[in-house]
């Protein structure tokens, strides 16, 4: 071991809230509804450079929701998560892809080169012992199968952390030593290794540390002999009641202690009575009671006959100066550079470069935008104006690849398939490294998924190659290009070296 940490978490806590539109009216303003759960609280621990970190507990503990903190697929609601290097989360979980498939999938998403494709797949399926289920879909597969070709795909990518969530119930004991040498391997190459496990069978051997997760908390951490000699009592005693009726009372101070002590800011305890708003009901109820308050000063000045004339300096407003006049048309733009996009004047949300909106009308220095149900404005001279009427060149993409980063060249048909989709298709079936509200760029590609404000993916944005070579091919002349290219729009940025594509 270095003692290099390649990831850590620090006081983080999970909560997962309740969609409040289930609530009624009177649970929103008062509180009563049941409206979170805690699943992880105030945990921290550290990932070194060649450890292997065993977390043991029984089920519902909170170990998978830990990993996915790891791997960053799920964000705390407190505290504080770093990890920047490639994560393998080997979580057991289906999908309709065939073994061959989602092996193609995972190496696309390690920047794998095409040519190594062949070879590396057939090691992968030798190792998992699946050679001969490579076109059964994984949903069909059994635990242990899914469990080995989860194993198989770390030990010839070796991502700088592996996080394995309870395989080890499912192998075989021929299998099982193959585990082992494959968690030996990755701790030579100085990878992170943690093994989350109900029966710890491999902790005890190859776990240099171990922590005992319980109710979400860390109940006990340090050498494996103490630690796993607290919890084999522990667990004995849990199987003791296991599918009684004592078990919803077995360890009951710490299933208590997991929803008590909320942070500050998920109270919801006034001094008067418990409340909880949002704040579009914040807002509503705010302005309505502005709105009464001045109807009412109002109606007493009109009664009293007097006449208000405010003393303080004039200032332009819809009467006294030109209004603002927006033609109505339809169109689409391109954000250029990252830019707020404001609704009566305040910041609704600040889009990053590639996304791609729609303008319903065109004013002198701003345009109107439709986004999430509401008509906004962004400035003009960071969008790029695209007209879907408009008689654009059409090109094909054997013409553009020359001039397109290769992955997507590779497999833009593959990429192409998930435009429209939703951001959770995309996570099931994709390895995004970094996740954002409007973008997700894939585990070691160069290659963004854009994201609207229904959470679909608008388009694909990825380095352009011979930029010189493509505008003396084409005769550009402009900073940016837009082409028909397969039922979609290709547009080419020259300040930024980066293509969008995307369809309507």
């Amino acid at each position: 071991m270095s003692g290099d940490i390649l990831a850590r978490l620090v006081d983080v806590t999970k909560y997962f809230r309740q969609d409040q539109t289930e609530q009624s009216l009177l649970e929103r303003i008062q509180g009563t509804g049941q409206d979170q759960f805690t699943s992880i609280k105030q945990v921290t621990i550290h990932l070194y450079k060649g450890e292997t970190l065993g977390i043991t507990g029984i089920k519902g503990s909170g170990k998978t929701v830990l990993g996915q903190l790891i791997a960053k697929v799920v964000e705390p609601s407190s505290g504080k998560v770093r990890n920047n290097v490639s994560t393998f989360l080997a979580s057991d979980r289906t999908t309709t892809h065939s073994v061959s498939q989602l092996i193609e999938t995972v190496l696309l998403s390690y920047n794998i080169p095409l040519i190594e494709y062949a070879e590396l797949k057939t090691d992968i399926l030798t190792f998992a012992e699946l050679t001969d289920k490579d076109k059964t879909k994984v949903s069909d597969l059994e635990a242990a199968d899914r469990a080995q070709l989860l194993i198989a795909l770390t030990y010839f990518l070796e991502p700088e952390v592996v996080i394995y969530n309870d395989l080890t119930r499912h192998l075989s004991v021929a299998f099982k030593k193959k585990f082992a040498m494959v968690i030996d391997a990755l701790t030579e190459s100085e990878s992170a290794v943690v093994l989350m496990e109900e029966k710890p069978e491999l902790i005890p051997y190859k776990a240099h540390y171990v922590s005992w997760l319980s109710h979400g908390q860390l109940r006990k951490s340090g050498e494996r002999s103490e630690v796993l000699a607290a919890y084999v009592d522990y667990y004995k005693r849990y199987e003791a009641v296991r599918g009684t009726q004592n078990e919803e009372l077995f360890d009951l101070d710490h299933k208590m202690q997991r929803q008590s002590d909320e942070p500050a800011n998920y109270q919801r305890v006034t001094r008067h009575m418990k409340t909880y708003m949002d704040s579009d009901l914040k807002k509503g109820l705010l302005t309505s009671l502005v709105l009464v308050g001045l109807s009412v000063l109002f109606f007493i000045l009109v009664l009293k006959g007097v006449q208000y004339t405010p003393a303080v300096e004039e200032k332009p407003t819809a009467i006294n100066q030109q209004q603002v006049v927006y033609t109505d048309k339809y169109a689409l733009a391109v954000v250029r550079k990252s830019s707020p996009i404001t609704y009566k004047g305040q910041v609704e949300a600040q889009l990053p470069e590639g996304s791609l909106v729609e303008i319903t009308a065109v004013g002198p220095d701003d345009y109107r935008i439709a986004f999430e149900d509401k008509e906004m404005k962004m400035v003009k001279k960071n969008l790029l104006y695209i007209n879907p009427a408009a008689l654009y060149d059409e090109r094909t993409f054997d013409e553009l690849n020359p001039y397109m980063y290769s992955n997507y060249v590779n497999f833009h048909q593959f990429f192409n398939g998930f435009l429209g989709a939703s951001r959770a298709k995309v996570e099931a079936g994709l390895y995004p490294e970094k996740r954002q509200r409007y973008v997700i760029k894939l585990t070691k590609n160069d290659i963004y998924l854009q994201f609207n404000d229904q959470n679909q993916v608008s388009g694909l944005r990825f380095p352009m190659r011979n930029a010189d070579k493509l505008k003396k091919k084409f005769g550009i002349k402009d900073n940016s290009w837009i082409v028909k290219v397969d039922n979609g729009y290709a547009v080419a940025d020259f300040e930024s070296d980066m293509w969008l594509y995307f369809r309507r």
